[in-house]
């Protein structure tokens, strides 16, 4: 994979998400970054974010796509949080307040924010 280029950014940036986040389903992860690669910033910025506001989080990066409208595909950003639901379910709503509702509209809907508890 080395060396291929997606939408004139280097693979090798999406292997820098993956050092970031768990990445599910990697084949379909940089299929997805190939035709979005407008949201290689994005993301990385959504990492730091979100590390301002949860404690030693894991994330996950999935592409997901609609049952229902197989059109709608997106990417998602899942933050497993040490926090209990409560505190962590507040910390997300302080973050999409405080960054995500501004910075998604970068995204043209092509990610999301979420909890995971695993």
């Amino acid at each position: 994979m080395i060396g291929k280029i997606y939408n004139n950014k280097p693979v090798t940036e999406a292997q820098e998400i993956s050092e970031k986040y768990q990445v599910i389903e990697s084949d379909d992860f940089l299929d997805f970054i190939g035709e979005n690669s407008f949201l290689i910033d994005l993301i990385s910025e959504a990492e730091k974010a979100v590390k301002r506001y949860f404690q030693s989080p894991k994330l996950f990066l999935q592409v997901v796509t609609d049952k229902e409208d197989p059109a709608d595909t997106k990417l998602v950003i899942s933050i497993c949080p040490v926090e209990a639901p409560k505190e962590a379910f507040d910390k997300l709503k302080q973050l999409r307040q405080d960054w995500w509702f501004d910075a998604s509209e970068a995204s043209e809907d092509k990610l999301a924010l979420t909890l995971r508890y695993r």
